[in-house]
């Protein structure tokens, strides 16, 4: 009787490990096939391609919400949009742009076309957005900069 259960004890610790290989097996596949799928993945910022673009495609501003691991700056995405309302009441004004997502953690580029503005006005917005957001962690400023359309 004792050499049965043995028995029927190592077939069932045999059986157990090679399912686990089994499952160990197919989640390797799983996840390499998963890798071949996805396309384009990047977590880089993506550049402009310069070859196919006019001066008019160039931004006034850009603005870009960066990320290390933990997503983008939520408290500066809030500060702009913030500030945007403001001060489009404040000079009776509408600001024009575009968010472009661009990374897996939220990251994105706010590119704001100001030609609508006069260059007094323009020149505090910029002057304005920059005092906001260039002491701000994981964001950039840039201007007259093409920006990417990903």
């Amino acid at each position: 009787m004792k050499f049965s259960i043995i028995i029927f004890m190592s077939s069932l610790l045999v059986c157990a490990c090679n399912t686990s290989k089994n499952v160990t097996n197919e989640k390797n596949e799983e996840e390499n096939n998963h890798k071949d799928k996805v396309i384009n993945s990047s977590d880089e910022h993506p550049e402009a391609d310069s070859s196919n673009t006019s001066p008019s495609d160039s931004s006034d501003l850009v603005i870009t919400f960066s990320s290390r691991g933990e997503g983008i700056n939520g408290n500066a995405v809030e500060t702009l949009n913030s500030f945007i309302d403001e001060f489009e009441s404040q000079y009776d004004v509408s600001i024009e742009f575009n968010i472009y997502n661009w990374g897996r953690e939220g990251e994105k580029d706010y590119c704001f076309n100001l030609e609508n503005l006069n260059s007094k006005i323009k020149g505090s917005f910029i002057a304005e957005s920059k005092g906001l957001l260039e002491e701000k962690n994981l964001v950039t400023i840039t201007e007259n900069r093409i920006c990417s359309k990903k």
